[in-house]
């Protein structure tokens, strides 16, 4: 998708965006726009693969060295295929190699699956394979039938049937029908070249009169059966996602999809984010700023509560939660061990959150808004978990949508085991804070009880995820 921006009172197309990083300058394949506290995507570079014509060709690299691929159809050729055979169907322009078909005509227990799906898929650039979709394909299980099976073949790469070529009706009634005709056999040419010379290229048919022979497409791009001892040529063919980019030189750059911002997750969600080694669960609690009267715009981000309870902890001598024990591990300890030699915490933002103060007068007052605290992780408020307003005239939080103040949302384990923690809300005498057991029931505790932490982050929503894992950038 093109991005445009304004210059001299005219809107321009961005052909090209580059960011600095590590003091150079690096093309940016996408580019994400804050729209309404929601990450969009503003630009991209490429075409995604699914907007290309059947017949146009792209660049993959196999061995290091680039091959052309066509684009023989777009989506689903039949009904005889599922959803796993729903993408952009590349076939290499000219042949791989040649080879024998195999101890056998039946291609799913011929060497030459085996072959595409280990020694070639592994030849394929690194970076395309995790793009390319594992497809459910039809194939002929037996000799002497006309009905192909489904279900049990499953391929990364594999050879196009003679259907798939356009061998339908006529002379071919003789062959099984093993799929649907493919888009770009309507009118091209099926000749194909191995070192400059036409030449023969293997399909996965049978040719089911005789166990020993395999219909092809030979030289002058018509069928004829061979012997599979007989070396002919190698076309792979692979699916790829729609969404997959294609540059402006025709080489695929990646998935659309393949990291997707933070701000795309739904509230109730949860994704991983590294904390000293270890890939820990956290729930999104809310998207946005929970009450724009007690949290100022800092807070507008994406709210991420840790899914389990992390240590246990006192907080100290008296309810102040602002530089108390467990305020100053998250800041410290704990911070330093978010996606250590990463870029994740770089994203957690550093937001004032409501907190309940203790005056010079001995009295406590709810500090919000500008005079909220500043800090990048904290303990969520009770009323942040969904608990009544009537519980405290503290209020220092807002209900963030995820809880609800019951225990099917608040029961939180520690190794495996369900078990108490801690909130920064004190209660009405300022004596106490508020908790929840290990049935998830919200309570009290003394401020030196050692019970559970669970961290509590904002995180900016262009914070990139990747395999379920937050990774920044």
């Amino acid at each position: 998708m093109s991005g445009y921006i304004l210059t001299g009172g005219s809107r321009k197309k961005v052909e090209s965006l580059r960011t600095i990083a590590g003091g150079a300058a690096r093309t940016a394949d996408k580019a994400y726009a804050l729209i309404g506290g929601m990450a969009r995507l503003w630009y991209q570079r490429g075409t995604p693969l699914g907007n290309l014509a059947v017949g146009s060709t792209v660049k993959i690299a196999v061995g290091g060295t680039d091959y052309t691929w066509l684009v023989v159809h777009q989506g689903l050729p039949g009904s005889m295929y599922d959803a796993s055979c729903n993408g952009t169907w590349l076939l290499l322009e000219d042949l791989y190699t040649v080879m024998q078909f195999g101890s056998t005509n039946l291609f799913i227990n011929a060497s030459i699956l085996n072959y595409l799906n280990t020694t070639f898929y592994e030849a394929v650039d690194e970076r395309i394979r995790s793009l390319i979709k594992v497809a459910t394909i039809p194939y002929i299980a037996k000799n002497n039938t006309f009905t192909a099976s489904s279900g049990d073949l499953r391929a990364w790469v594999f050879l196009l049937s003679m259907t798939e070529v356009g061998f339908v009706g006529g002379a071919a009634v003789k062959m099984p029908i093993e799929g649907a005709k493919l888009s770009y056999f309507n009118g091209h040419s099926r000749e194909a070249y191995f070192n400059g010379e036409s030449t023969a290229w293997w399909s996965r048919t049978p040719f089911g009169m005789f166990d020993n022979n395999v219909w092809c497409t030979n030289e002058h791009g018509d069928y004829e059966s061979f012997s599979r001892s007989q070396y002919n040529g190698v076309r792979p063919c692979m699916i790829l996602q729609q969404d997959v980019l294609v540059d402006d030189t025709g080489h695929i750059i990646g998935a659309d999809d393949h990291r997707t911002p933070l701000g795309w997750l739904s509230v109730g969600s949860t994704i991983k984010m590294d904390i000293n080694g270890n890939k820990r669960v956290w729930r999104v609690a809310y998207k946005g700023n929970p009450n724009p009267d007690l949290y100022d715009e800092s807070c507008n981000g994406v709210w991420l509560v840790l899914n389990t309870i992390y240590s246990t902890r006192a907080n100290g001598n008296d309810c102040q939660y602002a530089g108390g024990v467990i305020d100053t591990y998250l800041n410290g300890t704990f911070l330093g061990r978010i996606d250590k030699g990463g870029n994740a915490a770089k994203y957690i933002k550093e937001v004032k959150i409501p907190y309940t103060k203790k005056q010079e007068d001995g009295s406590w007052k709810v500090q919000i808004k500008e005079n909220g605290l500043s800090r990048k992780v904290f303990l969520p408020s009770i009323f942040e978990l969904g608990g009544a307003e009537s519980l405290s005239p503290y209020k220092d939080g807002s209900n963030l949508g995820y809880y609800d103040g019951s225990s099917a949302t608040l029961t939180l384990k520690q190794s495996g085991t369900p078990a108490a923690w801690r909130t920064r809300t004190v209660t009405s005498d300022a004596q106490s804070e508020f908790s929840i057991d290990a049935s998830g029931a919200i309570t009290t505790c003394s401020p030196t009880d050692v019970i559970g932490v669970v961290p509590c982050v904002v995180m900016n929503p262009d914070a990139l995820i990747e395999d379920g894992i937050i990774i920044g950038e």
